[in-house]
């Protein structure tokens, strides 16, 4: 018989009501608006703009994971509560650092491999590969306290 379970032993999507499927749509727009936001303002070389912009993909992303992960008792203000518990645990400060530094790791890559795609320079596009992907991984760190 096959598993029809996530890690965790949360139900996987086919097996929920509907109203448990409204956080991950929620956490899907809101990736789609941080991620456009990134986009647009890459083009226009505005770092903190597209920092934002994937600070907002980052909500959308724990939201999105809320939505798939959750149990039925837990409420949006009990993931809340324990997100920002664990931001106030010595292992959640450094995680909160390393998404900071994440964001901004990855909006400046962003922004510079898109006035890389302007005005072609190979310098460039390796240090924003470089950033970008230094950025991920620390962001990644932030948000799920391990690399992979």
């Amino acid at each position: 018989m096959i598993d029809r379970r996530l890690p965790g032993g949360v139900p996987v999507l086919s097996e929920r009501p509907w109203n448990e499927y409204v956080w991950l749509v929620i956490g899907t727009l809101i990736i789609t608006v941080g991620a456009g936001t990134a986009g647009i303002f890459a083009f226009e070389g505005r770092v903190a703009l597209v920092a934002f912009g994937f600070a907002l993909f980052f909500v959308g992303y724990r939201a999105s994971q809320f939505g798939v992960y959750r149990w039925p008792e837990r409420t949006v203000g009990d993931a809340v509560r324990a997100t920002v518990a664990g931001f106030a645990t010595a292992k959640g400060a450094v995680q909160f650092v390393a998404l900071l530094f994440g964001a901004v790791g990855i909006a400046y890559g962003v922004t510079l491999f898109s006035q890389t795609i302007i005005e072609p320079a190979v310098r460039s596009a390796v240090i924003a590969g470089l950033t970008s992907i230094g950025g991920y991984m620390c962001a990644h760190f932030g948000m799920n306290g391990r690399l992979l």
